[in-house]
């Protein structure tokens, strides 16, 4: 009889799975990653990676989430009552992220979700996360209304998905074109200036 294992060990190898396997994603894109590449980076039998995931796009799907929960956890690193200073830690934080785009999972994404007009199985996921986004800054914002620190002249919904959707723009110019042609950082500071006009931020 097989020994019994806990959930949290589980929990645990299909994280240092879904990690080896990031670095294989990075290393040579998502469809041209199989399994076989998977199971001899994590150094583990086809029979031990098949217990945790049935295929790449499991695994890719899985490590998306854990990388979209960590760059939300950028907002609330900011050890700061004021909103507009979390704000502002968060696009700070973007401007480096987006100096190492290519190096990052994101290239990777974009290559699997570029086919969801044809696989329209992938398209929910990406809603999703455009709609968790979008809340994640609705929310925040709504926050420094009930502080007293923002009185928008704009709906705190359609300056939610502005942000997402500016985000999305520079991921993708970053991506593909020179720095000095993107020039995040001064895109970066224009929104934040854009932001504190139609949020009118009050001065402490």
């Amino acid at each position: 009889m097989a020994p019994k294992v806990s959930d949290e060990y589980k929990e645990r190898k299909k994280k240092e799975i879904i990690l080896h396997a990031k670095k294989v994603f990075r290393r040579k894109g998502f469809e041209p990653t199989t399994m076989k590449d998977i199971k001899e980076e994590a150094g583990i039998s086809f029979g031990g990676l098949y217990m945790y995931f049935s295929n790449t796009e499991e695994i890719f799907l899985q490590l998306l989430e854990l990388e979209y929960e960590a760059n939300d956890e950028q907002i609330n690193i900011c050890h700061s009552d004021s909103f507009w200073d979390q704000l502002v830690h968060f696009f700070d934080h973007q401007k480096q992220e987006l100096q190492h785009i290519r190096e990052s999972l994101i290239p990777v994404s974009y290559e699997y979700f570029v086919t969801a007009w044809r696989e329209k199985h992938r398209i929910p996921f990406l809603e999703n996360r455009y709609k968790a986004a979008a809340a994640k800054f609705a929310g925040l914002l709504q926050a420094g209304i009930e502080n007293g620190e923002f009185d928008p002249a704009i709906p705190v919904h359609e300056i939610s998905k502005m942000i997402v959707s500016t985000l999305e723009g520079l991921n993708v110019s970053s991506l593909f074109l020179e720095e000095e042609a993107v020039d995040v950082e001064g895109q970066l500071d224009a929104l934040q200036r854009l932001l504190e006009s139609a949020l009118k931020v009050k001065a402490e």
